[in-house]
């Protein structure tokens, strides 16, 4: 009958196009979750890309690159900052009993008249061995040295005055230490130095004060404080 043959054409008909309809939805969600896994690929590659640039930067910041003395563990002492910011020091300090260290701002008034002390105290063969952490330029430095006689004692010279402040410890340059066998036995500032009280220290009475008329002229244990 035509009306049964018509009734199966309309079903099939139906029927394909519900297929066709599932096949287009089996289709969108396939790329769906190809894109999805497309986007988490590239999402993955782009945090390991970031990791990667985590890592050089962290390599090219790491201590190991910066200097080998910031390769030390963070100063916790005097002395660790000493040795961290002076690292040459540490192996005068074993050589020597006693050491003075001295720490100098070269364009401080102060400080050359205390290096020049110091420099004449020398003579006297009492003091301990010197050793000066210098702030300043080297030209600075050239000036400073000339003024204490031209004596150039072991020294380290430091441009960053942020450095040299920490050495200081709040306090004032000139800073002075006495170290025995890695200890700080004594210390003075420019509001503690004197300089009969620094001699009586180490038992010194006189020093020369400067050469004139081609003879030595001596300065007992009477002088005032630079300043």
């Amino acid at each position: 009958s035509n009306s049964t043959i018509l009734l199966e054409d309309t079903i099939l008909t139906d029927t394909i196009e519900t297929n066709f309809k599932d096949l287009q939805e089996d289709s969108t969600i396939t790329e769906k979750a190809g894109n999805d896994e497309l986007e988490t690929k590239s999402l993955n590659t782009e945090a390991s890309d970031k990791e990667t640039t985590a890592k050089n930067v962290d390599s090219k910041i790491s201590p190991k690159n910066i200097s080998s003395s910031s390769n030390q563990k963070s100063p916790k002492t005097t002395l660790d900052l000493l040795n961290l910011y002076a690292p040459d020091l540490n192996s005068y300090l074993q050589k020597n009993d006693t050491t003075l260290v001295c720490l100098f701002s070269m364009t401080c008034s102060h400080c050359q008249e205390v290096y020049r002390d110091i420099s004449s105290m020398k003579l006297s063969k009492k003091l301990p061995p010197i050793y000066l952490i210098n702030y300043g330029t080297e030209y600075e430095q050239n000036y400073f040295f000339t003024q204490a006689g031209s004596k150039k004692d072991p020294h380290h010279r430091i441009d960053d005055f942020t450095l040299f402040k920490r050495l200081l410890e709040g306090k004032t340059y000139p800073r002075i230490l006495c170290i025995t066998q890695g200890k700080i036995l004594k210390e003075w500032d420019v509001d503690s130095y004197q300089k009969e009280k620094f001699m009586d220290h180490f038992g010194i009475d006189e020093v020369i004060k400067k050469q004139e008329n081609n003879g030595l002229q001596l300065e007992l244990n009477q002088g005032n404080s630079p300043w």
